[in-house]
């Protein structure tokens, strides 16, 4: 049973769901230019295909969409907005900036983590719409 969202969890929600469903695009697409490289080449790698196959690109991709999808979990919970450390609220412009955000600046600096907001797109070229 879902719970209600305030409307600042639905506005953190539909920015998690793009981030989603645009890493999903992206993810296909990859997989999609790998398979027909490979066929290509003379080899067909199926879906059994190991990490040495996979592009650092996929790789930072993945990690990325299971972030979006915990922090999705996390809202449907009721624990989103919450330092997974010290259980304070993470602040506004962090979420801003990285809705995924498990940490808040005061845990990520006590822990000498610096993370800088994850932009696959801004890393890499978008895949085609």
């Amino acid at each position: 049973m879902s719970r209600v969202l305030s409307l600042m969890e639905r506005v953190f929600e539909s920015a998690l769901e793009e981030e989603r469903q645009r890493l999903d695009v992206s993810l296909n697409w990859s997989k999609s230019i790998k398979r027909l490289m490979l066929e290509d080449a003379g080899t067909f790698v199926g879906e059994q295909a190991g990490p040495e196959w996979l592009t650092r690109r996929e790789l930072r991709e993945r990690d990325l969409m299971a972030e979006v999808k915990a922090a999705l979990k996390r809202l449907d919970e009721g624990k989103y907005g919450h330092c997974d450390l010290c259980r304070e609220p993470i602040e506004l412009d962090h979420l801003l900036e990285v809705p995924w955000a498990r940490y808040c600046a005061g845990c990520l600096a006590d822990s000498g983590v610096l993370t800088a907001p994850i932009s696959v797109a801004t890393e890499t070229t978008r895949a085609p719409r």
